[in-house]
């Protein structure tokens, strides 16, 4: 689905969308292997029959093992890769690519409104016009609450 609609996105949407989408199948797959693994433990170290609580535990021979420490570490490289993506990704948003001419629109949230001051000095309430073919940056200041700005026309 992401890829019949990216070309209707913003090229910082479709990395977000991408990231998202990244970190699901990843997070599911970690917790598949965990829940996975959970499951073994309790099938193979599971009470049969009678049990006798006098054992005693003792102490391995050796303190480490290689699987664990390979798995530590790919574990470790797979998150340091996903780190750097999600970094790579809100620079897009810190600084978004400028393609064209550009317009800031001040946006000044007020209970149940919007100001848009436009660079020109106009002022309007309510509505939002931007010219096509143009990148819009929306400066939003709210006065009293938080507010979030959606644009129907842009869905």
């Amino acid at each position: 689905m992401l890829v019949l609609t990216s070309y209707l996105l913003a090229p910082s949407q479709v990395m977000f969308d991408s990231l998202v989408t990244y970190f699901l199948i990843m997070g599911s797959a970690a917790g598949a292997l965990v829940i996975g693994y959970m499951v073994y433990n309790v099938i193979k170290y599971r009470e049969r029959g009678e049990s006798s609580n006098n054992f005693t535990l003792k102490p391995t021979e050796h303190r480490g093992s290689r699987g664990a420490l390979l798995i530590l570490s790919i574990t470790m490289s797979v998150l340091a890769v996903a780190l750097f993506a999600s970094f790579q990704a809100l620079s897009l948003y810190y600084y978004p690519p400028h393609t064209g001419p550009s317009m800031t629109i001040k946006v000044y949230a007020f209970q149940f409104g919007w100001n848009f001051t436009y660079p020109n000095g106009y002022s309007q309430v309510g509505t939002l016009i931007v010219p096509a073919n143009t990148t819009i940056i929306l400066n939003i200041t709210s006065k009293d609450v938080m507010h979030s700005l959606g644009i129907p026309a842009l869905d």
